[in-house]
């Protein structure tokens, strides 16, 4: 049986010539039975990150997470979950 948990990364910041390039973010990777999504998607190297967890607007990310669990339809004309 596959397991779903998550737990918290960080993507570094980068500078260049004195300028922000990238700010550095916390957030959630997803990991499935004990792999992380970021390694099994190769994500990091495509400088790809979970949308949550980040804390700017935590409501909207709830509201994710809801629909996510399929305790909120989608928000997609699709049905299709982000």
């Amino acid at each position: 049986m596959d397991t779903l948990s998550h737990r918290w990364e960080i993507r570094k910041g980068e500078i260049e010539r004195n300028q922000i390039r990238k700010h550095e973010r916390k957030y959630v990777d997803f990991v499935v039975s004990g792999q992380p999504l970021s390694e099994i998607l190769h994500t990091k190297q495509s400088d790809m990150i979970s949308m949550f967890g980040w804390g700017i607007n935590t409501d909207y990310e709830k509201r994710v997470i809801k629909e996510f669990l399929k305790q909120e339809p989608s928000e997609l004309e699709t049905g299709r979950t982000v």
